[in-house]
């Protein structure tokens, strides 16, 4: 294809009604205009970008994929979403989102002083959320109308309510979960008496998370045994000279992200303890349980191998993106972490993952490699 403008044809383009319906984003603007109304903001600006559009993605199901978009929200729920892309791709957009108003992010300096002086003259404050994935331009775009330090910051409360996942969300989150156990699984099945085949195999799992509904694939896989892993490149990286190897998989669909990771090849001993690890981690995954138990768990029983550097902050918060987890973190009943577990003894390393949600009767496992 020869075009004059940058283009992406793979990932999912649609937003399916039937899984994620408007009453979805109403119920969660109503929790963020709650949100605001505790803090006494009577108006939102949200920024989000292709890197970290989770802040955005939560309220209006866009997803910025190159670029940057800006959305400002008021007490009425009503949700204004500003662009940066040519204008003559907005209408392409109109059927990913439910904003009441799409425009190109350039018109955003002739409509935010009026909107500003609106929610100002409310009575009420303006807040923030997204403010550290902000280009510099886009910083200075915005900085000629708004005061950066009137302004107070949301991202702390935004966290919290996306840390709790709705049934939808859990749905969401289960068929990620079911794609990367399906893909993983097969990879093992198609790779594992011979590692030399894992890069096309790569490839071709790829393609199928895109032509199966996904947005987006990230994928690591190892040619050195496991102690390093490397993306997929166009020039390739050469064949795998070990016996074993290693493969990680993020896939991301309707906006939500789910990871795994898994070892490929003969069974080694070390396995047995990845397996341990990932049991001791699971038995104790309970709501109000904290990250550093995790920690905790998986040194007592991984028999004096070391952690692995890719696995160093083994327990991540899944939802609109792949949040690792502090040590003082403290685990909760309506969200979903991932548990992934790499270890290295005597030039040998392995490999295992879980996707669970925390339960009181023990971890409702959604993934497990």
């Amino acid at each position: 294809m020869s075009v004059l403008h940058p283009v992406i044809v793979s990932g999912e383009h649609i937003w399916d009604r039937g899984r994620l319906p408007i009453d979805e984003f109403r119920a969660r603007a109503s929790d963020v205009i709650e949100l605001m109304r505790g803090n006494q903001i009577g108006g939102l600006i949200i920024h989000g970008n292709a890197q970290q559009s989770d802040l955005i993605t939560y309220l209006s199901n866009y997803i910025p994929r190159m670029r940057w978009a800006v959305a400002l929200l008021d007490m009425t729920g009503a949700l204004h979403l500003y662009v940066a892309g040519p204008t003559r791709d907005l209408h392409f957009l109109e059927p990913l989102t439910h904003a009441a108003g799409i425009k190109s992010f350039e018109t955003l300096a002739t409509d935010l002083p009026q909107w500003l002086a609106t929610v100002q003259a409310s009575g009420f404050g303006v807040g923030l959320a997204g403010y550290g994935s902000m280009r510099p331009d886009v910083k200075a775009a915005l900085g000629r109308h708004v005061s950066w330090a009137a302004l107070q910051q949301l991202d702390g409360g935004f966290d919290s309510l996306m840390a709790r996942k709705r049934p939808r969300e859990v749905r969401a989150l289960a068929r990620c979960c079911g794609q990367i156990q399906s893909e993983l699984t097969d990879l093992k099945s198609r790779c594992g008496a011979d590692v030399r085949g894992i890069p096309t195999a790569i490839l071709e799992t790829e393609r199928r998370c895109l032509t199966s509904g996904g947005y987006h694939v990230s994928t690591l896989f190892s040619v050195d045994g496991g102690a390093t892993l490397v993306p997929l490149v166009p020039s390739g990286i050469g064949t795998p000279s070990a016996s074993r190897s290693a493969a990680y998989l993020a896939f991301r669909s309707q906006g939500y992200w789910a990871e795994g990771m898994t070892s490929i090849g003969p069974s080694l001993a070390l396995d047995e303890t990845v397996v341990e690890c990932l049991d001791a981690a699971l038995a104790i995954m309970t709501p109000g349980n904290s990250v550093k138990a995790i920690y905790e768990a998986i040194d007592e029983v991984r028999a004096g191998a070391d952690w692995h550097p890719f696995t160093v902050d083994p327990v991540s918060q899944l939802g609109l993106s792949i949040r690792p987890c502090g040590i003082g973190d403290i685990l909760l009943s309506d969200s979903i972490y991932s548990l992934k577990v790499g270890l290295a003894k005597d030039s040998v390393y392995s490999f295992g993952s879980a996707v669970a949600k925390p339960g009181l009767d023990g971890a409702q496992v959604m993934l497990r490699l």
